[in-house]
């Protein structure tokens, strides 16, 4: 039990030793672990409702352009926060098919990944899974290609964020970096998803314009380009970035230090969807699909390293302010 009780598991679980772990009924860890298959059927649940939500804020800007044009300053831009936070939301699924687990297929499951999620932001799947799994490997480190958390949360990295600086940073870093760094990287599929989602995008702007719905594509327009970076930023910044972080220190020279963040709350299931508010439980065990993360998550609390789960909860406005100019 001893080795459980170490201040330095607090933010990594990876210093846990998994074989030593077990629940108040004798129930080994890795014995659990086998039993948390990937439940598809609730991934595609929660895929549709992400968009139904789409379909049913674009139709009110429809109905709302007949019945409520006066208001249109009001409404358009909130509407087009809220569009913005449901294709970061369903953006969020491609981290699901990137460990294999919408499909049991892993050719279907990249199928679908590429046509029904990444090419709404013009990305290509077997790409986004070398990035990510390079996160997973190098978090916290300055080898990190993931890293809006190096940056503090200040005005400035709001502003970047809120009108896609931000986002035209990470799609063409990303492109440059893995394509130094991994010969796997397919620079074709980069220029060629990232055309069609400027193409997916277009279309959805243009085709309601010329039959006079302009509210709608304001919104979508305002959505996918300031909107949706925004929120795909901060989140990130609000999974790893330390409360304690010196804000004077350039992290892409210093490494940051491994942390993740367990969040609870009202928005905790959309704005961290697809079990990104479980994040540390990911990061600790990243083939596990977040439809078992809540299984995992209440089966380690009921084990040695139960008081790490629970220092670690937090909530998406609680971590905002802490980490806000600090």
């Amino acid at each position: 039990m001893s080795d459980y009780k170490d201040e330095s598991i607090v933010f990594d679980l990876e210093l846990v030793k998994r074989n030593g772990i077990e629940n108040s009924k004798g129930l080994k860890f890795l014995s659990f672990k086998k039993s948390l298959k990937p439940k598809f059927g609730l991934v595609w649940r929660d895929i549709i409702l992400g968009y139904i939500a789409l379909g049913l804020l674009s139709y009110f800007l429809f109905y709302a352009q007949k019945n409520l044009a006066d208001w249109a300053a009001l409404y358009i831009p909130l509407v087009a926060l809220a569009l913005g936070y449901f294709i970061a939301y369903l953006n969020l699924f491609m981290h699901e098919a990137s460990h294999f687990n919408i499909h049991p297929n892993r050719d279907t499951n990249d199928l679908l990944a590429n046509w029904l999620i990444c090419s709404l932001s013009g990305q290509y799947m077997a790409n986004y899974r070398i990035v990510h799994w390079n996160h997973h490997k190098h978090l916290g480190t300055t080898k990190d290609t993931e890293h809006s958390y190096f940056e503090a949360l200040n005005w400035k990295f709001l502003f970047e964020s809120m009108f896609g600086i931000k986002a035209i940073k990470t799609i063409f870093g990303r492109e440059a970096e893995e394509e130094n760094q991994n010969q796997n990287f397919n620079k074709k599929k980069f220029f060629q998803f990232l055309l069609i989602g400027i193409v997916i995008n277009t279309c959805v702007v243009l085709i309601p314009l010329y039959f006079g719905f302009w509210h709608f594509s304001l919104a979508w327009v305002i959505a996918i380009l300031i909107t949706f970076p925004f929120f795909g930023a901060l989140r990130q910044l609000l999974e790893h970035r330390d409360e304690l972080a010196n804000n004077k220190i350039d992290f892409s020279k210093t490494d940051h230090g491994r942390l993740s963040r367990m969040f609870r709350g009202p928005f905790a299931r959309t704005m961290g969807g697809a079990g990104f508010n479980r994040h540390l439980l990911h990061h600790w065990e990243p083939n596990v699909s977040y439809t078992r993360l809540k299984e995992l998550e209440e089966y380690l609390k009921d084990t040695q390293v139960g008081w790490v789960i629970e220092k670690n909860y937090s909530s998406y406005f609680r971590t905002f302010i802490c980490l806000f100019n600090s």
